[in-house]
């Protein structure tokens, strides 16, 4: 039996002895008279609510033990999306340093051939294959659209939209 059960049939049996000698009182300091059965009736109002602060015990205690379960697994979903973001910052920044030396180099390089016509054109045909692989290298590693962008979204200049209207001047 737990704790409840135990106190209910504590309370019953002290409540029934306290009614049987209801004409038993006793006289407290202040001289008043104070009858068994209130003393009683007192005694389990405060059994009552004992009974109630460990039952909502029992409940926080519970909610407690799920939250102690719950966590760790939280804190490794976490943790390894966490890990993720890093490894995708530390390739973006790689990318994007890669990106930066492509370009200084290509200035560099256009400074150097000024004035000269060979130098140009190697420049320009180095250009182009990478231009090549480059975009060859965009198009295997980029997951494809899931939602095409609406028509009217992409305006070139001279070309009709749906709306019949040329993407050149205002309009």
């Amino acid at each position: 039996m737990d704790i409840a059960g135990k106190l209910h049939d504590a309370t019953a049996s002290g409540y029934e002895a306290a009614r049987e000698g209801n004409a038993m009182s006793e006289t407290t300091t202040a001289g008043q008279s104070v009858s068994v059965q209130e003393i009683w009736v007192t005694l389990t109002g405060i059994l009552q609510t004992q009974v109630e602060i460990v039952s909502m015990l029992a409940n926080i205690t519970s909610v407690l033990n799920t939250i102690a379960t719950e966590v760790p697994a939280m804190s490794t979903t976490i943790t390894q999306a966490m890990s993720d973001m890093q490894n995708e910052i530390t390739n973006d920044t790689s990318v994007i340093n890669s990106a930066i030396t492509l370009i200084q180099g290509l200035a560099q390089q256009i400074q150097a051939a000024q004035g000269n016509p060979a130098a140009l054109e190697a420049l320009v045909a180095t250009l182009q294959q990478n231009d090549t692989a480059l975009a060859q290298a965009v198009a295997a590693n980029t997951p494809a659209q899931t939602q095409t962008p609406p028509a009217s979204a992409t305006v070139q200049p001279g070309k009709a939209t749906p709306a019949g209207k040329t993407g050149a001047g205002p309009g």
